[in-house]
């Protein structure tokens, strides 16, 4: 993220040590469940946006970020750090 000029910031770290934590499949409504468990600042806009990071991050022929998403986003899959 920090090579992407992100900070990586309290609840980003949340997030992503939930998700990368998890073994199974989640949703992003699960995800900021657990993620508010560790750090009660954690919001459902900061979930969404780091899960567009890390997926665009796991896609090697993107070249810029995708943030903030775009409003006709669909967010009702399921997500997975196994991805």
């Amino acid at each position: 993220m920090r090579s992407q000029g992100l900070r990586m910031t309290s609840q980003r770290r949340a997030i992503t040590e939930v998700a990368f934590g998890s073994k199974d499949h989640f949703t992003a409504e699960a995800l900021l469940a657990r993620s508010r468990q560790r750090d009660p600042k954690v919001s459902r806009a900061t979930v969404y946006r780091t899960l567009a990071f890390l997926d665009w991050a796991n896609n090697p022929r993107n070249m810029t970020p995708i943030l903030p998403m775009p409003p006709d986003t669909d967010t009702s899959c399921a997500w997975t750090a196994a991805k």
